[in-house]
Parts: C-alpha cells; sequence; structure tokens
C-alpha cells in the first residue's frame, strides 16, 4: 500500500513545514501531500487554510499578504511559511510528490513553476485538487503531468470528469470509499487512495477493499 505523508508528517510537526517535510522523507514514506495557496503578489506557500490563524494565530489571508509580509510575520513562529519552491527543492529526488492546489489560480501557477524549474521531476510529481475548474487549467498547461481528483462525498463524480482530464489518480474520503468506486477506478486505470488515515485498523480495511494508498498524518506508523 502507498503512503502518503499528509502535510509532510503533519501528526508530529508543524504541517506543511520543513520538519514535517524532512521527517515525512527520513520516515521512508512513498510520498508527500501538501497544500499550496497564492499571495497577493501570486506566489505560492505551503498553507491548507485561507487564513494564517489556526497555525500562526494570525488572521490574515494568505491572499491578502504579499510573499514578504508571510515570511516576515511567521519568521518567529516555530514553523516559518514555506515557498513551493522550497518544498520542491528539498524533496524532488528523495520522495514521489503530491500538491494540493486549493485556491483559484494556484493549479496553473503550480505547473507553471515545475515546467520552468524542475522539468526533469515531472514525473515524479502529482497535483491534486477538489476544484475540477484548477485540474482544467492544469491540463491545458500540460497534457504530462499527473492529477488526482479529490472527492468527499460523492465518490463517483471522477467518472464525469476522466475523459477531459485524463486522470492518473483519484483521492476518496475514508468514510466514502465503496468498493464498487475503486473497482470502476481500477478498470479506468486511475490509482485510488483515501484520505486522512491515521488507524492501522482503518488502513487494513480499505486495503480489504482495493484501496492503493492512504493519506496519514504520521507516516512512520505505516512505514515500520
Amino acid at each position: 500500500m502507498l503512503i502518503i505523508g499528509h502535510r509532510g508528517s503533519s501528526g508530529t510537526h508543524p504541517e506543511n513545514s520543513i520538519p514535517a517535510l524532512r521527517e515525512v522523507i527520513r520516515a521512508g514514506a512513498d510520498m508527500v501531500e501538501f497544500d499550496v495557496r497564492l499571495t497577493r503578489d501570486k506566489q505560492l506557500v505551503l498553507c491548507h487554510d485561507p487564513s494564517l490563524y489556526r497555525t500562526h494565530r494570525i488572521s490574515s489571508r494568505v491572499r491578502d499578504l504579499s510573499l514578504k509580509e508571510v515570511q516576515r510575520r511567521t519568521a518567529g513562529s516555530n514553523s516559518p511559511i514555506v515557498t513551493l519552491r522550497q518544498a520542491l527543492k528539498l524533496c524532488a529526488g528523495k520522495i514521489l510528490i503530491n500538491i494540493e492546489v486549493k485556491d483559484r489560480g494556484s493549479g496553473q501557477k503550480a505547473i507553471e513553476l515545475i515546467k520552468n524549474d524542475f522539468p526533469s521531476r515531472l514525473s515524479s510529481i502529482m497535483i491534486s485538487s477538489f476544484s475540477v475548474r484548477e485540474l482544467r487549467a492544469i491540463r491545458r498547461v500540460s497534457k504530462r503531468i499527473a492529477l488526482a481528483q479529490l472527492l468527499h462525498i460523492n465518490p463517483y463524480a471522477f467518472i464525469v470528469y476522466e475523459r477531459s482530464l485524463h486522470l492518473s489518480a483519484v483521492g476518496f474520503h475514508r468514510l466514502h470509499a465503496p468498493v464498487l468506486a475503486i473497482e470502476t477506478a481500477h478498470r479506468m486505470d486511475i490509482l485510488t487512495y483515501a484520505y486522512t488515515v491515521n488507524r492501522p485498523e482503518a488502513a487494513s480495511k480499505l486495503a480489504e477493499k482495493g484501496i492503493d494508498g492512504i493519506v496519514t498524518d504520521y507516516p512512520a506508523q505505516f512505514t515500520r
């Protein structure tokens, strides 16, 4: 089973931080997943939420701050903000990478950065999103990059979009991953994974259903 570190190793280190990324590599996971958002000046940074409040107690939204402002305001914390370029430099060549694009325009910016600065790593990077709009924008820029559609309630939605997106993977919510949906994806030659799985018993049940991988906050727990 493919072990994917959620926001790095977010169960043991601050999510989407350099220590979290280093830990998921050290743990021997197969893939690292992290989130990216755009700053006001259209720079990509690792951040899950629209604002910095939950992680840094800063109420400002990422999109309302420039990169320099985000970096300055998080510099004194235990998890200074990380740019996508920094994350790729750290992880590329050491582990497979899954970039989840969160907000409008982040998908196109991400694929442009990868093609311009990391073209030799294209085959080891996948971009995922809940937004079909963002996935379509990425596909217009690159026919080669692997795309993953993330699903929540409806586990069959990927069937509608596969033809236009040419999906490589689909990410199911761990509670909405029926056997039929997994089998359908496999018949379409699509990799399947479930998020966010932190209990070995849950991972075992998903494996019995035929899931190919899990996203977990504790990758070392599943690689021992």
